[in-house]
Parts: structure tokens; C-alpha cells; sequence
């Protein structure tokens, strides 16, 4: 059975992933924006659902580290 450690450090890992994924997802929604001159409706909300995808993976990453400080503390 994985120690607690071990499954925080899985969790942290993905919400890492999540992040760059979104922030890429962001970033392309901008070159497509950049290089078509004007803005659409893809590029609009494939920019909305990247920022919202790295707001959230931000959230929870912070989440995480304080969750794990408080724990730490009580032991």
C-alpha cells in the first residue's frame, strides 16, 4: 500500500500536468488569435477554457501544499 507521501507526490505531479497542458492550451488559442489578425469564437474559448483550466490546477496545487503543511504539523 503507497504511503501517504507517495500518493501526495502522484497528485501534485498531475495537477503540474494540468497545468502546462491548460497553459498550452492558452498559448495556442493566442497564436491562432495572432496569426488569423482577428479573434473568434475558438479562439476565444479555447483561450477561456485554458485559463480557466491553469486558474483551477492552480487552485488545487495551492490547495495541496496547504493541506500537506497542516498535516505535516500534526504529526
Amino acid at each position: 500500500m503507497p504511503s501517504s507521501a507517495f500518493r501526495l507526490s502522484i497528485r501534485s505531479l498531475l495537477l503540474v500536468i494540468v497545468f502546462q497542458l491548460g497553459f498550452c492550451i492558452l498559448l495556442l488559442a493566442d497564436v491562432a488569435n495572432t496569426t488569423r489578425g482577428y479573434g473568434t469564437l475558438l479562439t476565444l474559448s479555447s483561450g477561456l477554457a485554458g485559463g480557466v483550466t491553469v486558474v483551477g490546477a492552480l487552485l488545487g496545487l495551492m490547495s495541496l501544499a496547504l493541506n500537506s503543511d497542516s498535516d505535516d504539523s500534526l504529526d
